[in-house]
């Protein structure tokens, strides 16, 4: 039983004796609870093994490369302007994207530039953002038959407004047939976290596809960054 396993564990951290039955006076040992506490971390450590849930009742992830499609399909550029992220540099970077793509104009994009609050420009002005991109979700559904929405992010300021913008916006917009979607972005946080979002996206079925496009993955030739 693993209690005499315990027990005998216990024993065998006792205070030893020397060969005469008396108590070691020399170096001072560890308490008996301190050893088998010790004893019992490195038992765990050697018998650890790798979690298995007992059912897998949701979606896993397939990865697959493909080369980047450039076809003019309905786009929404999305992002906020900022103290650290003004209203040039979110036209500069729409401008960048344009030529990136190589697109003669922005025709069939929608453009969300989500303004901040007069008084502060950390605050972004949920209000106009929520009734901009309402709007612009009603023009696709009336204009587009979408089969691939691309989705443009621009700027960093206020990820989770964003990312719950852009599951409303997927969610709202009618495909015409299995939701699929471009994203690219100019740059990801350190914990990945826009890789994260559309991940969970695909793994709860909100979306059937997604090509994942992170423009800091690729050096200047136009190859992908191996050390990253």
């Amino acid at each position: 039983m693993f209690s005499d396993f315990l027990r005998s564990l216990g024993q065998q951290t006792g205070e030893e004796k020397d060969s005469d039955g008396e108590e070691d006076k020399g170096e001072k040992k560890p308490k008996p609870e301190e050893e088998l506490a010790k004893k019992l971390e490195k038992i765990a450590i050697q018998t650890k093994t790798g979690f298995f849930p007992k059912f897998i009742r949701g979606q896993i992830m397939r990865m697959a490369p493909v080369q980047l499609d450039r076809t003019l399909f309905p786009t929404v550029i999305i992002g906020t302007v900022s103290k650290i992220f003004d209203s040039e540099q979110f036209d500069q970077d729409v401008e960048a994207y344009r030529k990136h793509f190589n697109y003669d104009t922005i025709e069939h994009h929608h453009i969300i530039k989500m303004m901040p609050i007069p008084s502060d420009l950390d605050i972004v002005n949920s209000e106009d953002a929520t009734e901009t991109l309402y709007e612009v979700i009603k023009i696709i559904n009336t204009e587009d038959k979408i089969d691939t929405l691309r989705i443009v992010q621009i700027g960093c300021s206020h990820p989770k407004f964003i990312f719950e913008a852009i599951e409303t916006l997927v969610k709202e917009v009618n495909f015409i047939g299995p939701k699929k979607v471009q994203f690219v972005t100019t740059g990801d946080s350190s914990d990945s976290d826009k890789l994260n979002f559309w991940r969970s996206q695909c793994v709860k079925g909100l979306i059937s596809q997604v090509d994942f496009y992170n423009t800091q993955l690729y050096h200047p030739f136009g190859y992908f960054k191996l050390n990253d």
